[in-house]
């Protein structure tokens, strides 16, 4: 399975502005939020933007910039972050420490979309693990997100560190849940 095309080519027009970023000696942004949980379904769950975690954004901003896409001010969008007008696709820029600084940055992923496109991306233990402490935090209990992170498990479940995703578990959800307790959550629903 892949995802969806329109999404692959967003992705890749960011993934080229991070090898620009890259050639330049700069810092990359790490992708987080809705579209790693796109990527790592094959589109089964879609999202409307790609959240960049990144500290200095200006570099990051004239890539884009250069690349075509442009600040947001289509109707019905918050007035912030960018868009490309080839794509109905929102990009924001997110700050601050990855997962509050409980995820080990040793474990981000770099995902190669062609020979000048790329993008650091957070590994599935720590989306599963964020989905989670959404899940929990919101009080009528979300049900897409636990959804997202069962799926994403399933889908993945052979390539995960189970050391790892039952600390960020733990770490995401205040003890709450656990890797055995998440697994119980996923019971028969593989599919």
């Amino acid at each position: 399975m892949a995802v969806r095309p329109e999404f692959y080519h967003a992705l890749e027009l960011i993934g080229e502005a991070c090898a620009r970023l890259a050639m330049r000696g700069e810092a990359l942004p790490v992708l987080v939020g809705g579209a790693v949980v796109e990527w790592y379904t094959a589109s089964a769950y879609m999202s409307g933007d790609f959240d960049l975690l990144i500290a200095v954004t200006e570099p990051m901003t004239d890539e884009l910039l250069a690349l075509g896409f442009r600040h947001e001010d289509r109707p019905g969008w918050l007035r912030r972050g960018f868009y490309h007008p080839d794509f109905d696709f929102g990009v924001e820029f997110v700050s601050g420490q990855l997962f509050d600084g409980l995820a080990d940055r040793s474990r981000i992923q770099t995902l190669r979309l062609s020979d000048k496109a790329f993008i650091p991306m957070v590994p599935p233990e720590d989306i599963i693990a964020d989905r989670m402490g959404q899940y929990l935090a919101d009080p009528q209990h979300g049900g897409s997100l636990l959804i997202q992170a069962k799926r994403v498990f399933v889908i993945l479940e052979s390539g995960i560190n189970d050391d790892y995703l039952n600390r960020r578990l733990q770490d995401e959800t205040a003890g709450e849940i656990s890797l055995d307790t998440f697994k119980k959550l996923i019971g028969n629903d593989r599919g």
